[in-house]
C-alpha cells in the first residue's frame, strides 16, 4: 500500500474549486428551473384532482374554485337529491276529508278517476334493462313515484301507459314552472271513437291549484261546490300542512281535473289567443275539481347529519334554499339540527318574504340569459350602519322555503355583499343560475 506523503492533499485545490463552481451552477439551475416549472406542475395536479372528482360525480368549472374551497362560510344547499336520495315513496293520502295514516287508496269510480288522472299528468314511461330484459319506470321523481305506487295497489302500469299514448291524444300543456310549482295537461280520447270531451289535469304544490278548484269530489263520484279561493281553501290547506309536517317532512303534491267539451275549449282558445303562449292557456286551470292529494317521502342520505356537524365545527354554516313546501323544509331543517325549535319563524322564511327583505338594500337588474345582476342599492352603498343592519338580517337566516331561480341567487349574492364566502349544492334546472 502507497501511503500519502506530508503535506499532500487527496485532491488537487485546483480539482476542489471545480466541484464546488459545478455545485453553484447546479444549484443556480435548480432554483431558475424550479419557478419556471411550478405553474406547470400545479396545473397538472389540478387537472389529475378534476379528473379524480369527476369519478365521482363532481365537476370543477373553475379552477379557481378550489383555491376558495378552503374559505368557504356559508353552504346553501338545495333539499331534493342532495340532503335527500331522491327516491320518493307515497306516505299519505288525503281524498273525501280523510287523510290515510297509510297511502291505501279508496275503492269505485273515485278510485279509477285518480289514477287516471295520475297517469295522463304524468311524463313517466316505461323503459327495458338491456340484460335482465325487465321494465321499469323512467322520468322525474315525483311521477316515477307515483307510477311504481299505482302498480303496488295492482295497477298494471304498462297497460295504462300503452292506453295513453294509444288511444289519447295530448291536445296542449302548461309545462312545470319552479314559481308556479305546477303542471297540466289536456287529453282528448281518439279510440275507440273521438271523445265528445277533454280531460284538463293539474298537480301541483296544494296552495297554487287550490284556489283553482271551484269544486271538489265526494265519496259518491259526486262534484260539489267547493271555494278553493276562500276559507274552505284555506281550511284545505292545513290539511296540506299536516301532510308536510309528518316525520322528517313529506312534500305533498295535490291533483285536481276538469272534463270540458270540446266547443268550450274552441271557444276559449279563439278568446285567449288561440292559446299561443303559455300564459294564454292559465284559463285552463280555472273552475277545476278537487280530487287527492298525496304525501312523498324523499329519505334523507345517510352521512348527510354526519356531514353538517363537520361543517359546524369548521364554522360553516349549512343553509336550506327549497322549492318545496313550508313545513316539509322547517321540518327538514328541524331533525338536521340546522335550525332550533325556537328561532324556527325567523330562521326559515319563504322566498317572497325574503325578496321583500332585500328590496330595501338591495336593487336587481336581469340579464338576457334569464340570471340576475344584484348589488346594494344607493342607500346602502353608501352607509355602513345599513349594511351592518343587512348583514344582520341575514345572518339570522336558516333556508328559505317556496323560492325559485330568482331568490336563490339574491341568497347567493347577499352573503358575498356582507362578506360571506358562499358554496351552492344544488341538482336542479333552479339551481343553475345560484351555482
Amino acid at each position: 500500500m502507497v501511503g500519502l506523503k506530508e503535506h499532500q492533499s487527496l485532491i488537487s485545490s485546483q480539482t476542489a474549486l471545480n466541484i464546488i463552481n459545478a455545485s453553484l451552477i447546479a444549484v443556480a439551475i435548480v432554483i431558475t428551473a424550479v419557478p419556471e416549472g411550478l405553474p406547470l406542475a400545479v396545473s397538472l395536479c389540478a387537472v389529475f384532482s378534476t379528473d379524480k372528482l369527476k369519478e365521482e360525480k363532481l365537476l370543477i368549472k373553475k379552477l379557481s374554485a378550489l383555491e376558495q374551497a378552503g374559505k368557504v362560510t356559508d353552504i346553501l344547499t338545495a333539499k331534493t337529491g342532495t340532503l335527500t336520495t331522491s327516491k320518493l315513496t307515497v306516505e299519505k293520502f288525503w281524498c273525501n276529508e280523510d287523510l290515510s295514516v297509510t297511502a291505501a287508496p279508496i275503492m269505485g269510480n273515485v278510485l279509477e278517476k285518480i289514477q287516471d288522472c295520475i297517469v295522463k299528468n304524468s311524463d313517466a314511461y316505461t323503459d327495458v334493462y338491456d340484460k335482465k330484459k325487465e321494465y321499469f319506470t323512467n322520468g322525474s321523481p315525483v311521477d316515477v313515484c307515483m307510477m311504481e305506487y299505482l302498480e303496488e295497489y295492482g295497477v298494471e302500469l304498462n297497460d295504462k301507459l300503452v292506453d295513453r299514448e294509444r288511444n289519447w291524444e295530448q291536445i296542449t300543456k302548461i309545462p312545470f314552472d319552479p314559481k308556479t310549482k305546477s303542471m297540466t295537461k289536456v287529453f282528448r280520447q281518439t279510440f275507440p271513437q273521438l271523445a265528445p270531451t277533454l280531460r284538463i289535469v293539474m298537480k301541483g304544490a296544494p296552495e297554487m291549484v287550490v284556489k283553482k278548484c271551484t269544486y271538489k269530489l265526494s265519496s259518491n263520484d259526486e262534484e260539489i261546490d267547493f271555494h278553493g279561493s276562500g276559507d274552505e281553501g284555506e281550511d284545505f290547506l292545513k290539511h296540506a300542512a299536516r301532510i308536510a309536517s309528518f316525520g322528517n317532512g313529506l312534500t305533498p303534491i295535490l291533483y285536481a281535473y276538469r272534463d270540458i267539451s270540446i266547443e268550450d275549449y274552441e271557444a276559449l282558445k279563439r278568446e285567449h289567443n288561440n292559446f299561443g303562449h303559455e300564459t294564454d292557456r292559465l284559463i285552463l286551470e280555472e273552475n277545476l275539481t278537487l280530487l287527492a292529494m298525496y304525501g312523498l317521502k324523499d329519505t334523507i342520505r345517510d352521512d348527510v347529519q354526519k356531514t353538517i356537524e363537520v361543517l359546524a365545527s369548521a364554522e360553516t354554516r349549512t343553509r336550506i334554499v327549497s322549492g318545496d313546501h313550508e313545513m316539509t323544509v322547517k321540518s327538514l331543517a328541524k331533525s338536521l339540527e340546522i335550525v332550533d325549535c325556537e328561532d324556527d319563524e325567523e330562521a326559515i322564511i319563504s322566498g317572497k318574504e325574503f325578496e321583500k327583505k332585500c328590496e330595501k338594500y338591495m336593487t336587481g337588474i336581469k340579464k338576457e340569459d334569464g340570471s340576475w345582476d344584484f348589488n346594494f342599492n344607493h342607500e346602502t352603498q353608501n352607509s355602513e350602519l345599513e349594511q351592518e343592519l343587512f348583514k344582520g338580517e341575514i345572518e339570522k337566516l336558516h333556508g328559505l322555503y317556496r323560492c325559485d331561480p330568482k331568490h336563490k341567487q339574491m341568497f347567493v349574492t347577499a352573503l358575498n355583499l356582507v362578506g360571506k364566502i358562499a358554496a351552492v349544492t344544488g341538482r336542479g334546472i333552479s339551481d343553475i343560475h345560484s351555482l
